[in-house]
């Protein structure tokens, strides 16, 4: 038998449902007996440390020099290629696709509740968890495949199914486009964008390309502003894909 349990997410940030525990073991080390080493074996222990920092600061620092490049590039224009940055590491294999047909086996008839969910959803866990659209904040479905969160499933009318936000690192759009992808990497004009409102203030609404229900929702991260308008056009390309976005 499913079993259907209650969380909260965290608004304002993409998540993919995982929630964070701390083991209150992990608390670093302790540093009472070091008194207790002698100078001679002090020094040795001061020589590791220090061949130690050498080479955890190389393997820090050029990975972080190739960031510090990638972003040079990006804010002089510089294109910075296909989906999926070939110096990045790929994304997850797609398992969950959203297209105008529907997602999944969800479609416009698809019964609003977790059995119906469900058993257009096979393999997938659901539950009810409280998030955020454009309006406000609201309860809905969401489906679990092996912990990660992959689908939000909002109520419509008629006891059928609304929305459907894809939310997981493994969903795909219609064109191949994945979460994290920024707004060049689309290939989206402005005018297939709109700003959005309400908690979704800022934000690029955009309609996917060869489709008539997807909508993409990119943001901006630190974004100050103004928000009544989409952000110039050197900002907005740097915009990340947020969620892929399904109406029946």
């Amino acid at each position: 038998m499913t079993t259907f349990t209650r969380r909260a997410l965290v608004l304002g940030s993409r998540s993919n449902g995982l929630e964070r525990t701390v083991d209150p073991t992990l608390s670093g080390p302790s540093l009472a007996g070091y008194g207790r080493f002698s100078s001679g074996h002090q020094n040795k222990r001061r020589k590791q440390s220090v061949q130690f920092m050498r080479a955890f600061l190389t393997k820090i620092l050029r990975p972080a020099a190739f960031v510090f490049v990638s972003a040079t590039l990006a804010a002089c224009g510089v294109s910075m290629g296909p989906i999926g940055n070939q110096g990045a590491a790929p994304p997850p294999k797609a398992v969950l696709s959203v297209t105008d047909a529907g997602v999944a086996g969800l479609t416009s008839e698809t019964s609003y509740g977790p059995k119906a969910i469900g058993a257009a959803m096979p393999g997938y866990q659901i539950e009810t968890i409280q998030t955020a659209g454009e309006t406000g904040t609201q309860w809905t479905y969401a489906a679990f495949l092996n912990g990660l969160q992959m689908a939000q499933i909002f109520k419509g009318t008629g006891g059928k199914i609304g929305v459907v936000h894809g939310v997981g690192d493994a969903v795909a759009g219609p064109n191949g486009e994945r979460l994290g992808m920024s707004f060049a990497q689309s290939r989206l004009p402005r005018s297939a964008c709109r700003v959005g409102t309400g908690l979704w203030r800022g934000m690029g609404i955009c309609k996917a390309a060869n489709t008539e229900k997807v909508t993409l929702i990119f943001a901006i991260s630190g974004f100050t502003g103004p928000f009544d308008r989409l952000p110039p056009a050197n900002q907005f390309d740097q915009a990340t894909l947020q969620r892929i976005l399904w109406t029946p």
